[in-house]
């Protein structure tokens, strides 16, 4: 099978703490899946999943951190599935023959290694950290589940006290593991954390079921709240003991946050129609290297302005590019920037309100004049050497913030005018 595959990206206020209010969203599927399920997300950003051909069976793939996606199975399966992967680009799942039980194995640039003494029965591997301790579950033949570690070959069963199922579900390099567990009094499932020793219920208040998925080596943990009517199923992250939930940008229906790296980037799937397909699709959200503030008034087309960035917010690494969308087709305009922020309501008889205030500073030279084409939307590569001010250009300075904007033509009832983008901050390092 080819790794065509399909990919939108986007940009959102999302109300994630760890984002500081601001991902850029990739949605992404393999041309000809009728699901896409991201596993796993590396250090580097490698994602591991699965994906459902026409004729229901699965097959693995890893989408490189360029987006590159590249089918993989093991050889003789009719059913491949990847789970977890470390920061060590190893990668555990399970593949079977038809109806038949399914068999553990682990997967690197190497190829494939099998893991045939770990518990496999309608289950398998989920997690696996860098010291190569694995995780996973598996069914009895009461079609009970239960947990289990592996480390070095030797494998201990978990269950959580009480329950009737328990699933483990991933594993950091700290050795803390995650887990979920079936509360037979109120028919759900809750999340739990797990040092070896020690069981700590982890549910988000107000959720009838909290599953969890995956989680950092800085404690970060991501999965799915399910309401009490199951028709609600939403991303969820918690992070420095605060929840909240992951929107998916223009998505209707399910969505679920799968595994979250030390970079705060996350990897999941949503459920719903796209591009004349309904199932299940992937996505990736990184953290922009600032934030969004100051909502913009819609232009002609319906939509408001948005501001976001690309790069880091890095002086030395220098490699901010800033970006306006959701702006009229082939208008002109560039961006403006000031130390203060600001909401100045129809400036000059413009039809938007500009968020900057202070001495405001114009990327209007020859070349950063920008023209928004048949996209709708235009970039900036910015030199943070050259921050243009109304006294002149300033070297930007770790420590400051500094706050971004659109000026661009836009027209109402036929009257050509202008209009401005809603407003982004970066706090430089």
């Amino acid at each position: 099978m080819q790794p065509i595959h399909l990919v939108a990206t986007l940009s959102l206020a999302s109300t994630a703490a760890l984002a500081q209010g601001s991902y850029s969203y990739t949605l992404f599927d393999i041309t000809g899946s009728t699901g896409t399920t991201p596993s796993s997300i590396d250090a580097a950003g490698r994602v591991t999943g699965d994906f459902r051909d026409g004729s229901a069976r699965y097959h693995g793939f890893e989408r490189g951190p360029s987006g590159a996606l590249t089918p993989i199975d093991h050889p003789g399966a009719t059913d491949t599935h990847l789970a977890g992967t470390n920061d060590l680009g190893v990668t555990v799942g399970r593949w079977s023959v038809g109806p038949g039980s399914p068999s553990s194995f682990s997967y690197s640039a190497a190829g494939f290694v099998s893991l045939g003494a770990l518990p496999g029965n309608l289950g398998g591997p989920s997690g696996i950290n860098s010291a190569g301790t694995i995780v996973g579950s598996y069914s009895d033949f009461q079609f009970q589940q239960h947990g289990y570690v592996s480390v070095g070959g030797g494998i201990t069963i978990v269950d959580y006290p009480g329950a009737t199922h328990t699933n483990l579900v991933d594993v950091n390099d700290n050795g803390l593991i995650i887990g979920n567990y079936w509360d037979g009094s109120g028919a759900r499932w809750r999340g739990f954390t797990y040092d070896g020793a020690q069981f700590v219920p982890l549910d988000k208040p107000g959720a009838h079921w909290t599953y969890l998925s995956g989680l950092n080596n800085v404690g970060q943990i991501v999965g799915q709240q399910v309401d009490v009517s199951g028709s609600m199923r939403t991303a969820i992250l918690y992070d420095q003991g605060a929840w909240s939930d992951v929107l998916v940008p223009n998505v209707v229906g399910w969505s679920s946050a799968q595994d979250i790296n030390d970079s705060g980037t996350l990897c999941g799937y949503w459920q719903g129609p796209w591009n004349g397909v309904y199932g299940q699709h992937g996505f990736v959200a990184e953290r922009e290297p600032g934030a969004r503030y100051c909502a913009a008034v819609a232009n002609s087309t319906g939509n408001a302005g948005r501001m976001s960035a690309e790069g880091s917010a890095s002086v030395a690494a220098n490699d901010l590019v800033l970006r306006a969308s959701d702006l009229p087709l082939n208008a002109f305009g560039y961006f403006l920037t000031s130390a203060t922020q600001g909401l100045v309501p129809n400036p000059g008889g413009s039809y938007g309100d500009l968020c900057l205030g202070g001495a405001i500073g114009r990327f209007n030279a020859p070349t950063q004049v920008q023209n928004s084409g048949s996209s709708g939307m235009f970039a900036l590569a910015l030199d943070l050497q050259q921050q243009p001010t109304p006294a002149g250009a300033v070297a930007v300075q770790p420590g400051e913030t500094w706050h971004f904007t659109t000026w661009y033509r836009d027209s109402q009832g036929g009257v050509v005018g202008s209009n401005f983008a809603d407003g982004y901050s970066v706090t430089f390092e």
